[in-house]
């Protein structure tokens, strides 16, 4: 882990879109942060040198992956410069399950041929506020790859191999909450929600969107399940 004493200077628009974005999903990479378009990060080596330089001026700090990437957060002045709690103490670096979490949330809506946008806790509360709770981990996003936007949750799976059972009982209860919302009701009618679940095995996630398929008439929520294999390397760390 990476960091340097904090400017308090302001920051130029470039520098204030590029808080925003990692705002917005908790972590960051070069690759996500270009591919999302993120202001000033025209090429992949620009967007590392304006990460990096955020870095030595405190705003940034670099966290090591699982892999060849190196993720980039907020530090805790950069935090408070946006109005937020601190929720990574002293910069300290993030539990697995947070990282994994953030990691796959970035990925599926920067890196993914079909963008989406994850939404922030004020954009839920202002959009979505019966989906809104103080204090919790929203995993919303919006995705228009289709002519009706749509309003959709994602879980993520953090575990290996078997077990299919659980994780498909998390994905029940996942719907049954959102079914007892007249607000996700009424967005069905309009083929305007869905749920992802982002596993690392494409095995793993060809079987869940099978078990989810028999299970349409009792839960009448879009399930997709899609792998990102390089969720693996979080997991269960690679051999040497």
């Amino acid at each position: 882990m990476e960091t340097n004493r904090p400017s308090s200077r302001d920051w130029h628009p470039i520098e204030e879109a590029i808080v925003e974005h990692i705002d917005r999903y908790g972590l960051t990479t070069p690759a996500a942060a270009h591919a999302a378009g993120v202001k000033g990060m025209n090429t992949l080596a620009i967007a590392e040198e304006r990460l990096n330089a955020l870095v030595r001026r405190g705003d940034l700090i670099a966290e090591p992956l699982p892999s060849t990437a190196t993720g980039f957060v907020l530090s805790p002045v950069a935090q408070q410069r946006r109005g937020r709690e601190i929720t990574d103490r002293s910069g300290k670096p993030l539990s697995q399950r947070m990282v994994v979490e953030r990691f796959a949330f970035l990925s599926f809506c920067c890196l993914h041929e079909n963008r989406r946008t994850k939404l922030t806790h004020a954009e839920l509360r202002e959009r979505f506020a019966d989906l809104y709770r103080p204090g919790s981990a929203h995993h919303y996003y919006v995705t228009t790859e289709d002519e009706t936007p749509r309003l959709g949750f994602l879980r993520v799976d953090i575990g290996s191999y078997g077990r299919w059972d659980r994780i498909i009982a998390k994905v029940s209860e996942d719907l049954r909450h959102h079914l007892s919302h007249a607000l996700v009701r009424t967005l069905l009618e309009q083929q305007a929600f869905e749920l992802t679940l982002i596993t690392p095995l494409p095995e793993k996630a060809r079987r869940v969107q099978e078990a989810m398929a028999a299970l349409q008439n009792v839960f009448p929520i879009p399930v997709r399940s899609i792998a990102v294999p390089e969720l693996v390397n979080f997991i269960r760390p690679a051999p040497d």
